[in-house]
C-alpha cells in the first residue's frame, strides 16, 4: 500500500478516510505548511477532505490547489514559486 510512488489502493477497500485522517495528521504533526492538490475523480473530495482534516487537527496549515494536472505539484517546487511539501490526491 505504501511505496516511492505514494499510497496505492483502491478507495474505501484500501483507502478509507480513516486512513486519509491519519495521513493528514502525520503528516500536519511533521509539516507546518502543506500544499495539497488533486484529480477529478469524485472520490477525490471525500480522500482530500479527510487529508486535510487530520492536517488541520495537528495545527497544519493548508493550502488547496483545487483540480490540478499532476506535473503541477512538481513544478511549483521550482523559483520563483518554492512551495511546501505538496500532496497530490489520484484515488481509484
Amino acid at each position: 500500500m505504501f511505496g516511492t510512488s505514494g499510497i496505492r489502493g483502491i478507495v474505501n477497500e484500501d483507502i478509507t478516510p480513516g486512513l486519509a485522517l491519519q495521513v493528514g495528521q502525520a503528516c500536519g504533526a511533521i509539516q507546518e505548511n502543506i500544499v495539497v492538490g488533486k484529480d477529478p475523480r469524485t472520490s477525490s473530495d471525500m480522500i482530500q477532505m479527510a487529508f486535510v482534516a487530520g492536517a488541520l487537527s495537528t495545527g497544519g496549515r493548508v493550502t488547496d490547489l483545487g483540480l490540478v494536472a499532476t506535473p503541477t505539484s512538481g513544478w511549483l517546487r521550482h523559483p520563483p514559486w518554492p512551495m511546501p511539501p505538496r500532496i497530490m490526491i489520484w484515488v481509484l
